[in-house]
């Protein structure tokens, strides 16, 4: 149980008078420790105080830290109560001890009088069901609150009076009820109406049935406006239990085991053609439901998703041609799916003699099976709202028991707590979970269906799949929010085209493919970023003159109806290139290089004339140099560029190029420069110290192509 559910139910099943003087004498307490430490160790009043909130504090704390199993309200731990009452004692003695006047007294006096007095008149106005007492804590606007929420009773007494009123709404009909605990409440009716309420083995159901018509209303025990109770009726087919049995067997089983199990008319018939009563019969009938809306469920069993019935049929359900048969309601509320089970007792350990899954329906909407999927594999996938639906029709015995694991993929990895399954060093931040079929669905026929909740935090994509011991059966990764992107930006010229399209959006780069295949989406994607002061890089990426971004596509992005989409951010430094591609085991795929500022921008940018004139034209432009030809080929882009930088006090240099004379920027087309339209234009950033000249130009294997020297005009 949570920590909170022995404090709550004190709280709600407390009178409040006794409440509020036990927080008193609690105030106290902590305030008498506080003036006199030394006394809480002496046999003092405080002392005994402290024992007393220790009764109360620590059996909580134990049930809490050891997981003790506590349930049906409070009643194993009824013995908290007593030293509840006597710290309440405590506080009221304690307002006392402050009241020096005697109409103080007669004040505190009365006002604990009249909660006394109210808790009296509320016990008679229950009476007989004194202890479903609930104080004025207990949403009382909801009538439904309690019996959605709490378990309003453990020995079913408060049954009694809606039994009463059942048997007085059906005159000279007998009623059955089906819970045993019930049975010894019919003992208070007078003996004509006891005799009309009986208990059937073989037959159960939600409440009561009859074999003639029963009130179509819900019989409800409310207190102050609070349901306790609630039962319902139904009626049992005019032709009776024997032709019920015989219509069932004229169809098919829907499970065979130890026992087949026939559907009828919002009943299951169990059937045995052999069988033997002591035996096949003995034990307990176990039968678990599982409807479409968990809302209707009690409070206590929503997180289970279902609720069960149990009962314990006699040698009355044993024709005499040896046959065992016995009938069970379904209830009322639409149901997807059953499961059934007897359980003997064999020495001093249950166990189960057979066990059975059946499936009544789709656990979803038509509608969600009949939309356009998610994905499409060995299960087609469906979103139906927070939850994932897997649909496999052909489904074979071995994907119905295979074990489903899934992974979640955050759009914001900082949405998981710490609680989770994460994966940092090998790749993205996840969540990892595994279920099986019968967990979350049903198998009807050959169709598999079954479902899984998303997480409460926005979810990129699944990487989803089953596995046995021999490896994965399937395997498959799908997007769940696809990245947004303005279609005004892939409706425009990428900065580069390879297998993917690059496009820039603001502070990022967009990848998109059409007709992208399965293994376009699975291959990893280089990421290189050159920035244009080399000191802006990672202190780890500096020797490499670039940062290595490497990702896959699904870490920033999804492939939806054939189409590959990435949102890539770029980090926060000015960024002069970029070189991405990519690669499997055979190596590299594909690659390209590419400026983040488009030829054509950079060449409308350019003011006057160049300070530097060979096969390229060198511009000076603020604070960098930009290399431009037009009628550009492949081979003036290809060959390496060399820039040597003499500077006006050769202190400015850094110290390993200070016998050198000059500074040594060498650099390429692709990490400086991009090639668009036949045009070729490259900026590289100048230092910030003074400069007294400049030798630029390109080289090859052979030599100089062409150089300049120069020294730049005062800006």
């Amino acid at each position: 149980a949570p920590f909170e559910y022995i404090p709550v139910w004190i709280g709600i099943t407390s009178p409040p008078g006794v409440l509020l003087l036990a927080v008193i004498g609690v105030a106290g307490l902590c305030w008498g420790v506080g003036r006199r430490p030394h006394d809480s160790w002496r046999a003092t009043p405080l002392r005994f105080n402290l024992l007393l909130l220790a009764l109360v504090v620590a059996p909580i704390i134990a049930i809490f830290a050891l997981q003790t199993n506590i349930y049906n309200g409070w009643r194993h731990v009824y013995f908290l109560y007593a030293p509840l009452t006597l710290l309440a004692v405590a506080g009221l003695h304690w307002i006392l001890s402050w009241a020096d006047r005697r109409w103080m007294r007669v004040g505190v006096y009365s006002l604990a009088g009249t909660g006394l007095a109210v808790v009296l008149v509320s016990m008679v106005r229950i009476h007989p069901l004194e202890d479903s007492y609930y104080n004025g804590l207990v949403d009382r606007s909801t009538p439904d609150y309690l019996v959605s929420q709490y378990h309003t009773g453990y020995w079913w007494h408060f049954y009694w009076p809606l039994i009463q009123e059942i048997v007085e709404d059906h005159p000279e009909q007998e009623i059955r009820f089906s819970a045993g605990e019930r049975k010894f409440m019919a003992q208070l009716l007078p003996e004509s109406k006891r005799m009309r309420v009986s208990r059937d083995r073989a037959v159960f159901s939600l409440g009561f049935h009859s074999d003639r018509p029963v009130s179509a209303r819900e019989y409800v025990l409310r207190i102050y406006n609070n349901t306790i109770a609630i039962l319902r009726g139904r009626q049992v087919p005019p032709e009776g239990r024997e032709a019920i049995i015989e219509a069932a067997l004229s169809g098919e089983p829907v499970a065979r085991s130890f026992f087949d199990l026939y559907l009828h008319d919002n009943m299951v018939v169990f059937f045995r053609e052999e069988c033997m009563a002591g035996e096949d019969i003995g034990g307990t009938f176990i039968v678990t439901v599982y409807p479409h809306d968990t809302a209707v469920l009690p409070g206590w069993l929503k997180e289970f998703g279902s609720v069960s019935f149990a009962n314990n049929p006699d040698s009355s359900v044993v024709d005499d041609d040896g046959r065992c048969s016995w009938i069970s309601f379904l209830p009322g509320f639409p149901i997807y799916r059953l499961d059934a089970r007897q359980d003997v007792r064999q020495s001093d350990e249950g166990s189960t003699r057979w066990e059975v899954r059946v499936g009544i329906a789709s656990p979803v909407d038509a509608e969600v099976l009949e939309g356009e999927p998610l994905a499409s594999g060995a299960f087609d996938i469906h979103r139906d709202g927070d939850t994932l639906v897997y649909v496999r029709d052909g489904c074979t015995k071995e994907e119905e028991e295979a074990e489903f694991l899934a992974f979640f993929f955050p759009i914001d990895p900082d949405d998981l707590t710490e609680e989770v399954s994460r994966d940092d060093a090998t790749g993205p931040v996840v969540m990892r979970t595994s279920f099986r079929l019968w967990d979350r669905g049903v198998r009807i026929g050959d169709r598999c269906i079954t479902t899984l909740p998303l997480p409460d935090w926005p979810v990129a994509s699944v990487q989803t799949g089953q596995y046995v011991e021999g490896g994965y059966l399937w395997r498959m990764r799908f997007a769940v929010t696809p990245p947004e992107v303005d279609p005004a930006v892939l409706a425009g010229k990428p900065l580069a085209s390879g297998a993917f399209d690059i496009h820039r959006d603001g502070d990022a780069l967009v990848y998109v493919k059409d007709e992208c295949t399965e293994d376009d989406a699975e291959a990893p994607i280089i990421f290189h970023v050159y920035p244009v002061v080399p000191s802006d890089l990672p202190e780890a990426s500096r020797e490499y003159g670039f940062e290595n971004r490497d990702f896959a596509l699904w870490d920033h992005g999804a492939r939806v109806a054939g189409r590959c989409l990435a949102v890539v951010p770029l980090p926060d430094y000015p960024i002069a290139n970029v070189y991405t591609g990519q690669y499997d085991e055979a190596g590299e795929r594909w690659g390209l290089d590419f400026s983040l500022v488009r030829p054509d921008a950079m060449l409308a940018s350019l003011t006057g004339e160049p300070v530097a004139s060979s096969v390229f034209d060198v511009y000076r432009e603020g604070g960098a140099l930009v290399y431009v030809r037009e009628g550009c080929t492949e081979e003036d882009a290809g060959a390496g560029f060399f820039l040597h930088i003499v500077p006006a006090d050769v202190d400015d240099l850094p110290a390993d190029r200070v016998e050198h004379g000059f500074d040594n920027r060498d650099f390429t087309f692709a990490t400086r420069g991009a090639r668009m339209d036949g045009d070729c234009v490259a900026a590289v950033p100048l230092p910030g110290y003074p400069i007294a000249s400049i030798r630029t130009g390109q080289y090859d294997e052979t030599g100089d192509i062409w150089s300049v020297e120069f020294t730049l005009p005062d800006e």
